[in-house]
């Protein structure tokens, strides 16, 4: 965070005469613990889902592998909101850019400095639900039997299998 405060120190010092003070695009200190709140709840975002992942693989490299989709994830906001602005997206790609949590924290900054307040809770909001939900799936994956005996041999594993042998 001391890093991003010396960025946008940085990015907003040496504009010529116009001081971004003066017309309201500064961040205060609420704005920066709540851009510290979105940051840290996309990592537990992130770090639930990487957990589910790897319950389901045997080795280092399968989780690194099992892990590529979260990467894409992350990318995909990552693109589209450095050629586009979130009010020039449609209402279908907004509703995809708000459920993948990992575009909350590259928006936050932007929509806190135009005022944006309640885009942001919302945000906030539906990454902490997406983060809890996820590190409870991870705990009851962790407390079942799956990561001893495997999938198979689970309810879930046998009435999957069903359906493969249907094939």
């Amino acid at each position: 965070m001391a890093g991003m405060y010396v960025y946008m120190g940085s990015m907003t010092a040496g504009i010529g005469d116009v001081d971004l003070s003066e017309i309201g695009l500064v961040l205060g200190p609420v704005e920066w613990i709540v851009t510290m709140l979105v940051m840290f709840v996309s990592i537990m975002c992130a770090l639930g889902l990487c957990m589910i992942l790897g319950a389901f693989v045997k080795s280092y490299k399968g989780a690194q592998t099992m892990t590529l989709p979260i990467s894409v994830l992350a990318m995909i906001p990552m693109f589209i909101f450095m050629l586009s602005d979130w009010n020039s997206l449609g209402v279908g790609m907004r509703a995809i850019m708000f459920a993948i949590p990992f575009s909350h924290p590259m928006m936050v900054m932007q929509n806190l400095l135009f005022g944006n307040v309640l885009l942001v809770l919302a945000g906030l909001a539906y990454c902490t639900l997406f983060a809890i939900a996820s590190i409870l799936i991870t705990v009851k994956l962790y407390n079942s039997d799956i990561l001893l005996v495997g999938l198979g041999s689970t309810k879930l594993g046998r009435f999957l299998a069903k359906f493969k042998k249907a094939d």
